[in-house]
């Protein structure tokens, strides 16, 4: 995956996995939000700690 594609594909797969606000979110915190949600945490609850460290 280039540099270029990373934020899109982020995107794409925080959409699939039901990352509220998913789109207004940087690549750091949906890659963050969804490696998070990849160890049990919720969508809201992964989003709202990795927007609290960015």
């Amino acid at each position: 995956m280039t540099a270029e594609d990373r934020p899109s594909e982020l995107r794409r797969r925080g959409e699939a996995a039901g990352v509220p606000g998913y789109a207004d979110m940087t690549a750091d915190e949906l890659s963050e939000a969804l490696g998070k949600m990849a160890k049990g945490i919720d969508a809201e609850t992964a989003k709202q700690q990795a927007e609290s460290k960015h």
